[in-house]
């Protein structure tokens, strides 16, 4: 079982990795400004303090536009069926 010096590491070192992609997401000049708008206030990304949820976000961040649309689509269609 691994020491809790190594997931305290581990949480740094993710809770590090997100923010500052994030910071390089939110000065990125080439994406929309709208886009960069809503980075900064969602709190599924700038402001998300949670190691869960900042892995699930840099999951979505990994997905084509085309998968992004994909996935929403399908969850419009569960919530509204």
């Amino acid at each position: 079982m691994p020491d809790t010096h190594m997931l305290n590491d581990f949480a740094d070192h993710v809770t590090t990795s997100y923010r500052k992609r994030m910071l390089e997401m939110l000065n990125d000049e080439h994406l929309p400004l709208y886009l960069r708008e809503h980075l900064s206030e969602s709190p599924n990304y700038y402001t998300n303090i949670n190691l869960y949820k900042m892995v699930d976000t840099l999951v979505w961040l990994t997905y084509t536009d085309r998968d992004k649309k994909s996935n929403l689509d399908t969850e419009l269609d569960e919530y509204f069926s």
